[in-house]
């Protein structure tokens, strides 16, 4: 009598077609007692396992398959769906030993080899997956998941010109597939092709308009190519599909944050913690809105949680200083900086050292013990600084083409802000005036094209060499400027934005120097040269520089009038009846001590007003600055608050003030002459530094020597003076504007032979060493 071992066709169909129809507790319990039944058909517990897999019961599964191979040991089919529950199951080591064996049985198994890829993947052996996938795709190049699955590996290791070919074979193999998309815009993004990136994306969306990750995605890339609106509307759309996703709330704050809408990047920001309270980021980016908006007591608040969930977070560090600056509170200026120090040498963003730079070189006026300590910190930084510079890059230049006296001496200008912008506005007459027969100048410029305006097409026009390097990083920048046989590299931006001091460390011009758009040391030791005037840098003035320091006969800069055309009023005192004063300056330029003095100037001056126009909107630094006046007996309401306006109101607003009062230690440069400008006088106060001798020189270039005083006093007694006449002041007033066009202030062409003197001095120089 024959004995059945193994089940019948029938009966496997009976457990099929319950499985087919989702009921897999029938299909198990069908194929359980097939079990009981059959104990020793392997392919009973195989079946049963992929049954117990489709229903999520991993472990049973996993016990299922081994009874199978237990049953029959060759059983390759049973190794390979294992291997699939132990990958769900996270046990990707068992589960590539048992795709290895399944292969090992079976050399040509295209789904193993797959499958392996999968766990290999899983465990970051990403060189390994490729090897997987790629074998399964020699073996049969049909299946698009797994061109897909190497797409994503090739990725990781950044073989993204690879990575975009294999996505390319999945959508030709399956053109409907939205995810294949959107891993190529990925890789199309890293390769630098954002257009290509976008229009992946938005393919990707055809297929599933409802993919709120993909909508966030592709916005971040819109946001990235300057598409603003687009961005915001790819961010709304994500938000629309999932109310409660934390992250494109995050991603619409940042880029309402970009266009300056602080109000309703708060309001983002605020939902994305409500939803998501765990991530640092957020809070970061709240804080940093908060600042723009004045609402600094907040905005700590929110620093100091994101410290809390990150406390090595060098950012929040450097940005929890400009709170304390803004607060006026400096020793925390100097301890937040000093805690930033801990962490700063790890980091990979040079911004973050130029941030630190940047507020120190402010501290330094401030008393005696905060220069102390603001001096050694700067020490500090300035050896990481120099060090993490050093081992960043691979190479230096020493070799340079020489070149005859005879020849044309070239000067490289390096700046983000050739555009509409003080430097750009200070650059240009050195560009129009500039000597074309002994000399060339190239401008390198880090503004990205999509950031240009029509001053910076001015600006092109008068230099015979322009170059854009936004997109460069700094070793591509450093070697197309040594190409360029430059002999005098000059940095405008300084710790600035977008500087681009650490490609200067590449060395690659004989000389480098510094000048326009920063006032204090760089620190970097391949600057040679800052470049200044004599009331800026006085003759025996220890400035703690690393630089030498060079003059320019008379005046450091050279004002270019605005072209907005705003003519000059009459002093409001005549219609008003009393004087007003004005402080048109950044906030944080306004101090306790600058309030205290100009307290005693409205004590002097009766029934005059202070008018503050400034660069921000004000909240929590407007109560600092009344009660700073109301500590001196000045009624608030002599104080009056002017809103930020667009560049022509900025102007016509100078008819709102009789006298300006320059802020010091950290006067104004560009406001110092805009106010000439507008006729109206502008008291300021001789310093101890580059930075608190900006007045000073603007007040010497333009023949107003007068307004210049040397200490607290002399500046009172100034201010008094000045008020006490308004028919003088009116007379004067009106012909100011022509008494600045001819100071040295306003002289292009002495300034550029000045420039061009100095050029030439200090070449010589270099070439005499």
């Amino acid at each position: 009598m024959n004995i059945v071992t193994t089940a019948n066709k029938e009966q496997l169909d009976v457990v099929m077609s319950f499985a087919q129809k989702g009921d897999y507790q029938q299909a198990l319990l069908k194929g359980n007692l097939l079990m009981r039944q059959f104990p020793l058909d392997p392919i009973l517990p195989n079946l049963v396992g992929t049954l117990y897999q489709s229903s999520g019961k991993g472990e049973a599964a996993i016990s299922s398959f081994k009874q199978a191979i237990k049953l029959k040991p060759d059983f390759y089919q049973a190794y390979y769906n294992m291997a699939i529950s132990l990958k769900d199951s996270d046990k990707h080591q068992d589960a590539i030993d048992a795709n290895k064996k399944a292969i090992k049985l079976n050399p040509n198994y295209v789904a193993a080899h797959a499958n392996m890829g999968l766990s290999l993947y899983a465990l970051q052996r990403f060189e390994e997956a490729i090897l997987s996938y790629e074998k399964s795709i020699k073996l049969n190049p049909n299946f698009y998941h797994v061109h897909e699955n190497l797409g994503n590996a090739l990725q990781e290791i950044d073989r993204c010109d690879d990575a975009i070919i294999s996505y390319i074979k999945a959508i030709k193999l399956k053109p409907d597939n939205d995810a294949i998309y959107f891993s190529l815009g990925n890789a199309l993004e890293k390769v630098g092709n954002h257009d290509g990136a976008i229009g992946s994306y938005i393919k990707g969306l055809r297929i599933n308009p409802d993919n709120a990750r993909a909508h966030l995605m592709l916005g971040f890339l819109q946001s990235e190519q300057y598409r603003p609106e687009e961005a915001l509307a790819s961010y709304r759309k994500s938000i629309e599909l999932d109310p409660d996703y934390a992250e494109s709330h995050l991603y619409l704050g940042k880029q309402l944050s970009k266009g300056k809408r602080y109000d309703e990047a708060i309001i983002s920001y605020q939902k994305s913690i409500e939803l998501n309270s765990d991530n640092d980021q957020v809070y970061f980016d709240l804080g940093y809105a908060l600042i723009q908006t004045d609402r600094l007591n907040e905005a700590l608040i929110n620093f100091e949680q994101a410290l809390k969930l990150n406390p090595d977070n060098t950012d929040i560090h450097m940005h929890m200083a400009t709170i304390f600056n803004n607060l006026r509170n400096y020793e925390k200026v100097i301890s937040s900086f000093k805690k930033g120090l801990e962490n700063i040498a790890e980091s990979k963003n040079f911004d973050r050292f130029s941030q630190s730079f940047f507020h120190l070189s402010i501290l330094k006026d401030l008393d005696s013990n905060i220069e102390k300590m603001a001096l050694n910190c700067q020490e500090e930084l300035t050896q990481i600084y120099n060090k993490k510079i050093k081992n960043s890059r691979d190479f230096t230049f020493a070799d340079y083409k020489s070149k005859g006296s005879s020849k044309k001496l070239r000067i490289g200008l390096v700046s983000g802000d050739l555009r509409k912008h003080p430097v750009g506005f200070f650059v240009k007459p050195l560009l129009q005036f500039i000597d074309r027969e002994g000399y060339e100048i190239c401008c390198f410029s880090n503004t990205i094209d999509k950031l240009e305006d029509d001053f910076t097409k001015e600006l092109k026009s008068y230099a015979p060499e322009w170059y854009s390097i936004g997109d460069m990083d700094d070793a591509q920048a450093a070697k197309l400027i040594h190409e360029k046989n430059i002999d005098v590299l000059i940095d405008l931006s300084g710790h600035t934005t977008r500087s681009r001091l650490p490609m200067f460390s590449y060395r690659p011009a004989p000389v480098q120097a510094m000048w326009l758009g920063y006032w204090d040391t760089t620190g970097l030791k391949e600057i040679d040269y800052i470049i200044g005037d004599p009331y800026l840098l006085p003759e025996g003035v220890n400035h703690n520089f690393t630089e030498k320091l060079v003059h320019l006969e008379d005046c450091w800069i050279c004002f270019e009038p605005p072209d907005i055309d705003v003519s000059i009023s009459e002093p409001p005192a005549i219609k008003n009846g009393f004087i007003t004063f004005g402080c048109f300056q950044k906030s944080v330029k306004v101090t306790k001590h600058t309030n205290m003095v100009w307290s005693e100037i409205l004590k002097q001056v009766p029934r005059s007003k202070l008018l503050f126009k400034l660069n921000q909107k004000v909240i929590d630094t407007r109560s600092m600055i009344l009660k700073d006046f109301t500590d001196n007996n000045i009624d608030s309401s002599r104080i009056i608050f002017q809103d930020p306006s667009p560049r022509e109101k900025y102007f016509i607003s100078y008819h709102d003030i009789d006298i300006a009062l320059d802020t010091f230690p950290y006067p104004g440069l560009t406001v110092a002459c805009d106010t000439l400008w507008m006729g109206v006088p502008i008291i300021t106060k001789k310093g101890n530094s580059f930075l608190s001798n900006l007045g000073h020189t603007v007040a010497m270039n333009s023949d107003h020597s007068e307004f210049c005083a040397s200490d607290d006093q002399e500046y009172i007694e100034k201010a008094v003076s000045l008020a006490q006449d308004i028919d003088k002041l009116n007379q004067e007033r009106l012909a100011r504007r022509d008494k600045l066009l001819a100071s040295n202030l306003c002289d292009g062409p002495s300034f550029a032979k000045s420039f061009e003197k100095l050029m030439k001095k200090i070449i010589l120089k270099e070439r005499s060493d």
